[in-house]
């Protein structure tokens, strides 16, 4: 058998070049892929840079998002819009029409807008969507139109008068609703003057002795002034239909004072050139102006709405109050004492008897005063209330009755906030509530001292309420022990309507038994109320009732409202300049 050989295969080698390419190849494919993966990553970059500065969200409205770009466009509105009114201020300085110290003050107030602007800006633009969701279920809606008349409204200086008042206020005691005399003879005196400028009297004079307000002493000057400012309605009314150079009759304002105006210079309504002019200047889109022109009229609407149904006759409550208020700190320091006071200083000037030699003839007249308060007192301990505000020589003791807040031992050491003789007087081992204490001296004059009770508060107001079951004179004791401003009246609160008040003195008040006293409701951070409900009725809120509930019955709901949203800022401008 023979075997066949096989002639051997020559491989032949690939030329050097070919291998080169074929590397250069593989290379610039990975070069391309690291070039692409580098754009493809700058331009995620370039997407998330953008996200981030346009559409990142600063605010959340029960899920739905307030962008930076929301945000930047509202604020630079908001900017705008206190550019005009510093613009504005100026140019009525300028003009005569306010003093250098209304131009001051006015200029301060708006820089502290301005310092705040950026956190007003979020709150007005989660207010926006708010707004959007409460309208449909309030019946509110904002036209084309309505936006349309808002903005010429903006751009529009309004007319403005320089007036000239005399003012009469009815007299009033310690807070109390003016008599019907005293209505009566402010009215007398309010035609007396009236008749007096007919006779050809000079205004200012007629003004410097008449008129109660502070105005008086320049004749009566109150300013320049458009309609829509804080003038009383009905005066406002009767201004602005005079001629320049007239006055009006008396006029009863809705507050119960008596008026009489006058009119020296008329600067007519006009429209603001630069107003328009300024949104195209500074970049502004009108959309967006109007977008938020809309956002404030809805809430405008929605103001008007809850203000209407809080001036209708509704279920109302005649309430009396006791009021204790709550002690500054978490804590009262052990061996607290709660006092109150009547100070007979020497010359009836308390920050002024340090300065008098002991021997000086006022510091004996002030104790022999001091004495017979003591006696008085001492006889009859109800009229410690009224003796305070009518003879104590403490700024405050008119309002307060001569009530002080907790002192602690602590205070009358050597360095402490308290005088030591009234230190040494108050804390004096064996002292029990409602002891009066014998004419004590200080620095400031001197003092006629009740020990009222000792802490805490909680305890003192079960005590009040059990004397209060037992027959106990409601008003007696809220002249004695209530911190309200209505204590000198027996804390009698008056009418009281849904929105008037807090939601938990509302609360309180409403859930409270007709004709009952109230067991104690402590309020955190305000204090501690005992209520007894006089009676209820169907009835008008009064001009009392009017006014408080225009100034805050709106703000009250809304925040109510406002907090059953899920809200959540995402970006904190607290601490912005």
């Amino acid at each position: 058998m023979t075997q066949r050989v096989r002639p051997a295969v020559t491989r032949t080698p690939r030329p050097s070049w070919e291998r080169r390419d074929r590397t250069n190849f593989f290379m610039n494919i990975g070069f391309g892929l690291v070039v692409i993966v580098a754009v493809l990553i700058l331009i995620a970059y370039a997407a998330i840079s953008w996200y981030d500065a346009h559409l990142a969200p600063v605010a959340t409205v029960n899920g739905a998002s307030i962008s930076k770009d929301d945000f930047n466009r509202r604020f630079q509105i908001e900017s705008y819009r206190l550019s005009v009114a510093e613009r504005r201020l100026n140019d009525e300085f300028n003009a005569g029409r306010i003093t250098k110290d209304e131009q001051t003050a006015q200029l301060q107030s708006l820089n502290q807008f301005r310092q705040q602007i950026a956190t007003i800006t979020l709150e007005r633009l989660i207010d926006a969507k708010v707004g959007d969701a409460l309208a449909p279920q309030e019946g509110v809606s904002v036209s084309p139109a309505q936006i349309d008349a808002q903005i010429t409204k903006e751009e529009t200086l309004p007319e403005q008068r320089h007036i000239w008042a005399i003012e009469v206020a009815p007299k009033a005691d310690n807070g109390a609703e003016p008599t019907a005399a005293a209505k009566a003879d402010a009215k007398k005196k309010a035609d007396a003057a009236l008749a007096d400028l007919n006779a050809g009297k000079k205004w200012e004079d007629v003004a410097k002795a008449t008129s109660t307000a502070s105005s008086a002493a320049s004749g009566g000057d109150a300013g320049w002034q458009a309609k829509d400012s804080n003038l009383d309605k009905p005066f406002a009314e009767a201004l602005f239909g005079l001629q320049s150079g007239a006055h009006t009759g008396v006029v009863e304002g809705e507050d119960g004072t008596y008026r009489i105006g006058r009119v020296t210079e008329i600067a007519a309504q006009s429209i603001d050139p630069l107003y328009r002019e300024g949104l195209s200047t500074n970049g502004l889109s009108m959309d967006t102006y109007r977008d938020v022109v809309r956002a404030d009229l809805v809430r405008d609407g929605l103001k008007a709405k809850v203000d209407t149904a809080a001036l209708a006759p509704s279920v109302q409550r005649e309430v009396k109050d006791i009021f204790i208020r709550a002690p500054q700190g978490s804590e009262i320091p052990s061996g607290s004492v709660k006092t109150r006071h009547i100070l007979i200083a020497p010359n009836d000037n308390a920050s002024g008897a340090k300065d008098l030699k002991a021997d000086d003839p006022a510091w004996k007249k002030a104790e022999d005063e001091a004495k017979a308060e003591y006696e008085k007192v001492k006889k009859d301990p109800s009229l410690f209330d009224a003796e305070a505000r009518a003879h104590s020589d403490e700024p405050g003791a008119k309002t307060s009755g001569g009530k002080l807040p907790y002192f602690d031992p602590t205070m009358s050491a050597e360095g402490g906030s308290l005088d030591p003789a009234f230190g040494s007087a108050i804390f004096k081992q064996g002292l029990k509530p409602g002891d009066i204490l014998p004419p004590v001296k200080s620095a400031f004059g001197w003092h006629v001292i009740q020990i009222m009770y000792f802490p805490p508060d909680l305890d003192q107001a079960k005590k009040l309420k059990a004397q209060l079951d037992a027959g106990a004179d409601f008003g007696q004791v809220a002249r004695d022990y209530s911190d309200g401003t209505d204590a000198a009246k027996g804390g009698d609160l008056g009418w009281v309507a849904r929105l008037q008040l807090t939601k938990e003195e509302e609360d309180a008040i409403f859930a409270a038994p007709v004709g009952k006293i109230s067991d104690p409701i402590e309020i955190a951070g305000d204090g501690i109320h005992i209520y007894e409900v006089v009676k209820e009725e169907t009835r008008t809120p009064d001009a009392a009732q009017k006014t408080a509930l225009e100034q805050q019955a709106f703000s009250r709901w809304y925040a109510e409202k406002k907090a059953t949203f899920k809200i959540e800022r995402k970006v904190d401008f607290s601490g912005a300049g």
